[in-house]
């Protein structure tokens, strides 16, 4: 066996039936991000240069 092949048997096969996210979980992730966009909208980015 190959490196690669040894390191694919170390890992468990992922579900074969698995079509993608569905429209309900792009539903939630895009509410998340706007969630969170939301809530550091206001957020003041400070960056420490050297005077």
């Amino acid at each position: 066996m190959t490196k690669a092949q040894e390191e694919a048997a170390r890992h468990p096969v992922a579900d074969p039936t698995y079509k993608g996210p569905t429209e309900a979980d792009r539903a939630a992730m895009v509410k998340s991000i706007e969630d969170y966009q939301n809530k550091h909208k206001n957020d003041k980015i400070e960056f420490n240069t050297p005077k």
